[in-house]
């Protein structure tokens, strides 16, 4: 076996090491200069397009979770989802979706609603007896005998989560909350305003 010399030396670090200096310097141009423009090398439109949607879709889950705690109670039982397509209930008439959006805020023809801004000389309760409430037009015994009728009637609703669980499945066709708000006659007739 041939036996070989070998000498070690110890360097203490890159410091004042001849040509060193000069490597750092190119490295570090390189690490923070533009980038090789070789056509091999340049970032394709489908390769950007992917980078900004993956970067708004984390924004705007990040500012939805943000935002959802800031909601109202009533509206946190909705469970709403951040979309940015319009959502179906806004082709209801506007009638009908004034009676969605005062269930899904509670302002509106509510007791609760009229003794917290002590509004004077309101009808706080149905003819039912019940106070009035965003989800009474569920729960009315009259308005539940009218609408024993209708072929989409709900049982009789005793929670508010039963009767947001209806109205979302109502909403994939307004054109049945709209028949169900207006064939009623509630608001006109058994619960009319003030």
């Amino acid at each position: 076996m041939k036996q070989l010399d070998i000498r070690i030396k110890w360097s203490p670090g890159h410091m004042e090491i001849e040509g060193n200096e000069e490597a750092d310097r190119l490295a570090n141009a390189g690490a923070t200069g533009p980038m090789d423009q070789a056509i091999d090398k340049l970032p394709t439109i489908s390769g950007v397009r992917t980078i900004v949607r993956q970067k708004r879709l984390y924004a705007e889950t990040n500012w939805w979770e943000e935002m959802k705690t800031s909601l109202s109670a009533g509206y946190k039982e909705w469970s709403p989802k951040y979309n940015t397509k319009e959502p179906k209930e806004l082709t209801l008439p506007r009638a009908v979706l004034h009676r969605l959006l005062a269930m899904k805020t509670g302002h509106g023809d509510y007791a609760a609603y009229h003794q917290r801004f002590d509004h004077q000389n309101n009808k706080l309760e149905c003819s039912c007896g019940s106070a009035k409430e965003p989800y009474h037009f569920f729960k009315c015994t009259i308005n539940n005998l009218k609408r024993s009728d209708w072929p989409l009637a709900p049982v009789e609703m005793q929670s508010n989560k039963q009767a947001i669980t209806y109205i979302k499945k109502l909403i994939h066709t307004p054109s049945k909350l709209t028949q169900l708000i207006t064939d009623s006659e509630f608001y006109t007739q058994i619960c009319p305003n003030y």
